[in-house]
């Protein structure tokens, strides 16, 4: 089943390598039950945790975020639902990223550039 095109366009924008540390300004936008954007984030996140229909390959070329595995991944997704809708507390995306985040990045993930291994300094 191919993913929806709400949820895609979500997906590159909310968790992409630039915003992926601001999950807590995107929390506002998401906090109104009244809101049609926020049943969409709901019932598009909730479905995608559900069927795992995203892979690592897709997520790391929508984001540039590569996880460290599927697993990794929906968990991340599931504790970011759970801040969003819920009172569980904003999740650090470094505990499943499969780089570290970037020093003083407010929580930024970068990926390392091909035939570069992470964490390897910049020229």
């Amino acid at each position: 089943m191919p993913l929806d095109p709400f949820v895609r366009q979500f997906v590159t924008n909310a968790f992409s390598r630039t915003w992926i540390g601001q999950l807590a300004d995107l929390k506002g936008g998401v906090s109104d039950p009244e809101s049609a954007y926020t049943a969409a984030v709901r019932e598009g996140l909730r479905t995608l945790i559900d069927t795992k229909e995203l892979t690592l390959a897709e997520w790391d070329r929508l984001t540039g975020v590569p996880m460290k595995s599927t697993t990794a991944l929906y968990t991340y997704l599931d504790a970011v639902y759970g801040y969003f809708f819920s009172d569980r507390p904003l999740p650090d995306p470094a505990r499943w990223a499969a780089t570290a985040p970037v020093p003083g990045g407010m929580g930024r993930v970068r990926a390392p550039r091909p035939g570069r291994p992470a964490g390897a300094p910049s020229r």
